[in-house]
């Protein structure tokens, strides 16, 4: 029917447009906590868009649910606004109808929270801290200067004696 393709483009584009701006000020909110870190020289610019990559699908799960309530206000405001919902109560729509075509569409949205939520949120969440680990450990080695101690927390000292001639490792290391 003409009604619910219009009904779901109108919940879908308002929806994606509330979460965009969402999500954007969410990652502004990210990137200053990752700014912070980098500023202390504790991770790496490449690290900085990695671990801001990852930490956006564990936030989708919670933005999506109020992004789809906001969006269902705004559309059925607007046809109400617009007379709309008279033209549909015209023509032989119930209210009852309208509901169960968002509720329709609320379903399938619940579906995919429920696969962020359960499926891809706890993935990135593990990948990030591996990321986080080995974010911390490149910078460390980096910093590394060889045939000099290098200090790595309060409890331990590296000493290396060469470097590989590729950059990516140390010979002869002390810990």
């Amino acid at each position: 029917m003409i009604f619910v393709k219009k009904l779901y483009k109108e919940l879908l584009q308002q929806m994606l447009l509330i979460f965009l701006i969402l999500i954007l000020i969410i990652s502004i909110g990210q990137m200053v906590k990752l700014l912070k870190l980098m500023a202390a020289g504790k991770i790496t610019l490449l690290a900085l868009f990695k671990l801001l990559a990852l930490a956006i699908p564990s936030s989708l799960g919670v933005l999506i649910p109020p992004c789809l309530l906001l969006a269902i206000l705004l559309v059925l405001s607007r046809y109400y606004l617009d007379s709309e919902m008279a033209v549909m109560f015209a023509s032989g729509v119930s209210l009852k109808r309208v509901f169960s075509w968002v509720l329709v569409f609320s379903c399938g949205v619940m579906v995919v929270v429920g696969v962020i939520a359960f499926v891809i949120s706890p993935y990135t969440a593990v990948k990030k801290k591996i990321g986080f680990k080995y974010a911390l450990m490149e910078l460390t080695l980096n910093k590394v200067i060889p045939k000099e101690f290098t200090s790595l927390n309060a409890d331990s000292v590296l000493y290396a004696t060469n470097k590989e001639p590729d950059g990516n490792g140390l010979q002869q290391v002390y810990l």
